[in-house]
């Protein structure tokens, strides 16, 4: 394998802890494969170069940007920190040949990492991939500051037409007159100074939370889940007429909070957007979700007569869908979201304030939640654990899945999917997903018609795999 520059040592990576795997040389030397590839296809000779807030986020951008222009491809670098969408909205709205977002996503702050963009501004795991191989082939000297280091770089300001685009999406007047108390947790990400100012210019009042740059997260991951945003829960219970939401570091991410302070699952929110959209939007169009996301989405699609395509878990895969316009709403069980004729990858700040604008329609969440279930005729309660789990263990658990069982904790067994894991559904309807998961971990999801029955499940799971 090659050793990029330096002490580095190991392959070419696109995500890895700050200054050990993801080093200015891997950085530069991804860059440079990069823009060799843009320049091979023809393609427009420009790319954008963008990070989040996460520790030297910026520098890693302008690293990759020189990097580019050394290899006589055009490199445009945001003037400030921008969610993962915007990225995207700009590679399309200027028809650029692609992007490099420098990002390390809701993972803990000593982590970072590069995602590439397409022209199309999608994810695009063979592009990655094509990437990564030819970086392992170029000179150790192009992962060294280049003479162009001191050349100046154009720069751009990516909030305006994306902001703009979100103002014709979303329904603020309808949001004016509710006179819903928003706060919003930017988590220290990048989020903040875009949603904030977008509710601003629409005059509609907002409480910020953690709109600072931290680059340690309050010493947690930037992940909205419902462990990190007490903060948020207290002041939501606080406020009488209040709806409450945060967004991931890199803007992809997003919770709400109802109005007594409890977290709703993401697949539950996924699924009462869809309704609200088909409704609202009049787009009688169908759902993806991955496997992992509730099936509460297949239940309200039915309601239309419609129905829920389901993909592995990644929001690339939702990209053909999204960019042929088959799908009115795209969502996952991670809180990311996208719908039509906007962007084919996760913008969790639309995924909120379209949140905001059916409180506002439609009145509060848990009423909501609670109309819809008895619409579809059933209610429908995630939960998900995740299982420390090694490599040994893995393969070990892997053995044990081979064949499909009749029944499983003593329950008869319906359908088996191995599209994305293990996923297996029972006589009642509520089912479990043994998933895949980045890390040293594996994620058991699991649904039923209660809270209690749900969590009860995904216990018996973990206790069976652990076993």
């Amino acid at each position: 394998m090659m050793s990029p520059a330096g002490t580095d040592s190991g392959r070419v990576r696109c995500r890895g802890t700050i200054g050990d795997d993801f080093t200015f040389a891997r950085v530069r030397l991804a860059a440079a494969a990069f823009a060799r590839i843009v320049r091979g296809r023809g393609n427009a000779p420009a790319i954008f170069v963008a990070g989040d807030t996460r520790f030297f986020s910026e520098d890693f951008a302008r690293a990759a940007a020189r990097a580019i222009e050394a290899e006589g491809v055009h490199a445009i670098l945001a003037d400030r920190f921008a969610p993962r969408a915007a990225v995207s909205f700009e590679i399309r709205s200027r028809h650029l040949a692609g992007g490099i977002y420098v990002t390390g996503g809701s993972r803990p702050a000593e982590q970072s990492g590069l995602k590439f963009l397409s022209r199309d501004g999608s994810s695009d795991r063979a592009l990655e991939r094509e990437i990564l191989e030819l970086a392992e082939t170029l000179p150790e000297s192009l992962g060294k500051p280049s003479a162009s280091e001191t050349a100046e770089l154009e720069t751009a300001d990516p909030s305006v037409h994306y902001l703009e685009r979100l103002g014709e999406q979303v329904r603020f007047p309808a949001i004016r007159r509710a006179g819903i108390r928003l706060i919003f947790d930017a988590m220290h990400g990048s989020a903040a100074g875009w949603l904030d100012r977008l509710v601003a210019q629409r005059g509609v009042p907002l409480e910020l939370l953690r709109g600072d740059r931290d680059v340690l997260f309050d010493g947690a991951s930037p992940s909205p889940v419902a462990a990190n945003l007490k903060s948020l829960a207290h002041l939501v219970r606080a406020g009488g007429k209040t709806l409450g939401f945060a967004v991931s570091g890199d803007g992809a991410r997003f919770a709400m909070l109802d109005s007594e302070g409890r977290y709703l699952m993401p697949g539950q929110m996924v699924a009462l957007l869809y309704d609200f959209l088909v409704e609202t939007r009049g787009w009688r169009l169908d759902a993806a979700r991955s496997v992992a996301t509730s099936h509460f989405v297949d239940a309200v699609a039915s309601k239309h007569g419609l129905s829920a395509v389901k993909t592995p878990g990644g929001f690339r895969h939702f990209a053909p869908y999204l960019l042929g316009g088959r799908v009115a709403l795209a969502g996952d069980a991670d809180g990311r979201l996208a719908i039509r004729g906007h962007v084919p990858e996760s913008d969790a700040i639309l995924g909120a304030l379209l949140a905001a604008e059916m409180v506002a329609e439609r009145g509060p969440l848990e009423a909501q939640l609670e109309a819809l279930f008895r619409r579809v005729g059933r209610e429908f309660w995630p939960v998900r654990r995740d299982v420390p789990m090694d490599d040994a263990a893995r393969e070990r658990l892997a053995q044990r899945l081979e064949p499909d069982p009749r029944q499983f904790l003593e329950r008869p067994v319906t359908r088996v999917d191995r599209t994305d894991g293990w996923e297996i559904e029972f006589e009642d309807g509520s089912w479990m997903l043994l998933h895949p998961a980045k890390g040293p971990h594996l994620e058991i999801h699991a649904e039923a018609a209660s809270h209690d029955v749900a969590t009860r499940l995904a216990k018996e799971t973990e206790r069976w795999m652990l076993n």
